[in-house]
């Protein structure tokens, strides 16, 4: 959580930096029940030359399938880590809590893909 920067853990490859999971305390976290699997956000900011994105993403079985649902946010530019730093300050918190209030989630066989 960016309330709890202190605590995260960053792991850095490529360009990639994991700003915060659901290892922290925060809404990203969703414990496993006995009658609920667990669910999980995870946030990732991807550097580029050209263009700074961070996704957000929450993991959660649906119908007994895993799913994600990603929301991104993307800014053009270069050096502009320090607008997404503020972004990130600004809007993070609310693009976690909206991604894991967010039900009913669509049924998995609405989701599935059959291969031609």
């Amino acid at each position: 959580m960016l309330r709890k920067r202190e605590r995260r853990e960053s792991a850095t490859l490529h360009g990639t930096q994991v700003v915060w999971d659901s290892n922290h305390a925060g809404f990203g976290r969703i414990p496993r029940t006995a009658d609920r699997p667990a669910e999980h956000l995870i946030a990732v900011v991807f550097g580029r030359p050209n263009f700074i994105e961070v996704a957000f993403a929450r993991l959660k079985m649906v119908d007994g399938a895993g799913c994600s649902f990603v929301y991104s946010h993307r800014i053009y530019g270069e050096k502009i880590g320090d607008q997404m730093s503020a972004w990130l300050k600004t809007n993070g918190a609310e693009v976690e809590k909206a991604l894991m209030e967010w039900n009913p989630m669509p049924s998995a066989a609405s989701l599935r893909v059959t291969a031609h």
